[in-house]
């Protein structure tokens, strides 16, 4: 779960195809270590998808969760 948060947070960065030194950067910084065999499989299962689109979809979503959420608070 940590390495798809990783994976996530670097395309949310911009980079829409992470590599592998991507991801251990970012989990390296807060000490944890990744089995490379694992993190190239989830990479090559991942590299056809493309996350942004749905990363910006989930935005939307997010977002107007927030307008009901205020709708419904007003007085």
């Amino acid at each position: 779960m940590k390495v798809i948060a990783a994976y996530l947070l670097v395309v949310l960065g911009g980079n829409a195809s992470p590599s592998a030194d991507n991801l251990n950067s970012i989990l390296g910084s807060v000490g944890i270590e990744v089995d490379e065999d694992k993190l190239n499989l989830l990479l090559s299962q991942v590299s056809s998808l493309r996350a942004k689109p749905w990363l910006k979809e989930a935005e939307t979503e997010r977002f107007w969760a927030w307008v009901r959420f205020l709708w419904s608070r007003r007085s």
